[in-house]
């Protein structure tokens, strides 16, 4: 896939307004870094990141790193502790839910967001959130 140049500088000016405030990670994200974390080579065989390949892992990494914190839910550490399997779980605790923020989401709000039939609980939390911090009505 070809990146053009426009889009180069539209992503390094979103990571330069955003760098400050923290990266939210959804699912999937969040269970590439663990498996990648506890190894790198395991990110080809776990049967959740069949799309995924040890270099996706890298550029991921490198990316996030480009940010002063990484955010998540309680409701996506929930998935990704399920997803990791149990071998990943002391990763889990040392990467994630020590060292990242967290925005606490009633599930009650997140099954009003008008997206929750359609994408369901977890994701419409996410995009409560992402929605709040680009209106810039939650300042976490």
């Amino acid at each position: 896939m070809r990146v053009s140049h426009a889009q180069i500088s539209e992503a390094s000016r979103l990571v330069g307004e955003y760098r400050g405030r923290g990266l939210l990670i959804d699912t999937q994200l969040a269970v590439l870094l663990v498996v990648g974390l506890v190894s790198r080579s395991w990110v080809e065989t776990h049967k959740r990141l069949d799309a995924y390949s040890s270099t996706d892992f890298d550029a991921l990494h490198r990316f996030c790193s480009m940010f002063s914190r990484l955010v998540t839910l309680p409701h996506v550490l929930a998935e990704v502790g399920n997803l990791v399997g149990r071998d990943a779980w002391p990763m889990l605790k040392i990467i994630c839910i020590d060292q990242w923020g967290e925005h606490p989401v009633v599930s009650r709000t997140a099954g009003a967001e008008m997206a929750y039939p359609y994408v369901g609980l977890t994701d419409a939390a996410i995009l409560g959130v992402a929605d709040r911090s680009l209106s810039g009505t939650d300042r976490r």
